[in-house]
């Protein structure tokens, strides 16, 4: 929902951002006659032979024969001083019209090697005055899509920076400049940024589920050939 574009989805050749592809599946599940509620949270799962049952925040219960659970992910932050102080004023986890248009003609930083990272260094390319894509590795090629890549090494106002990591953030009450280190070279610079966009990974909403569910060390639930004997 948060994705600037999607290029890769089957149906959508021009593209299609994030928040519309989310809306329009609501609403064709709604057309199909599935019941929505917003918002509504998952606390516990009990099951017995043929049932389960999911408690939800505000004291109700949803049951079936069968749970689909999609309950998403938050994203993972940075482990940098001053970050909680400058997540109101510079710091973004997602890159949609709204933040382009709040550092419009300013120069940004994204950190990240994934797809989302491309996505967004593509879109913001059209908005800030500059653009950096901060990786830790010395390849995008290695986690990122080969379409993707192409379109970042034709982008002349993408700049790529390997072998890069955020290690401080400088302003009063917002967002001014970033500190990077050469994490081969071991050197440290400075640079402005009026915004940091952060795409390094998300950690699972499954805390609910513990010990009821097969996970794997970061907590993502396992499936099919991966559940272990024994799980549930």
């Amino acid at each position: 929902g948060t994705s600037a574009r999607i290029e890769n989805y089957l149906g959508f050749p021009a593209g299609v951002s994030g928040s519309e592809l989310a809306q329009r599946a609501g609403v064709q599940a709604l057309k199909f006659g599935a019941r929505l509620a917003v918002p509504a949270g998952a606390v516990r799962l009990t099951s017995e032979p043929g049932r389960h049952e999911i408690e939800l925040s505000n004291g109700e219960a949803a049951t079936g024969r069968t749970v689909v659970i999609a309950t998403g992910a938050q994203y993972r932050r940075l482990d940098v001083p001053r970050l909680d102080e400058f997540e109101m004023g510079g710091v973004y986890y997602a890159a949609t019209q709204a933040e382009a248009q709040l550092c419009a003609g300013d120069p940004v930083l994204i950190v990240g090697g994934g797809n989302s990272a491309g996505q967004a260094a593509m879109f913001l390319s059209r908005h800030a005055s500059q653009c950096r894509l901060m990786i830790r590795g010395g390849d995008l090629a290695k986690s990122m899509s080969r379409y993707l890549v192409d379109q970042i090494e034709r982008n002349d106002l993408v700049q790529v920076c390997c072998h890069s990591e955020v290690v401080e953030l400088g302003g009063e009450r917002e967002l001014e400049t970033v500190t990077v280190a050469d994490n081969r070279a071991g050197e440290r610079s400075t640079v402005p940024a009026r915004a940091l966009f952060v795409f390094i990974g998300a950690l699972p909403h499954t805390e609910w589920l513990q010990g009821q569910l097969a996970t794997d060390g970061a907590g993502f639930l396992l499936t099919g050939r991966d559940i272990q004997d024994g799980a549930l």
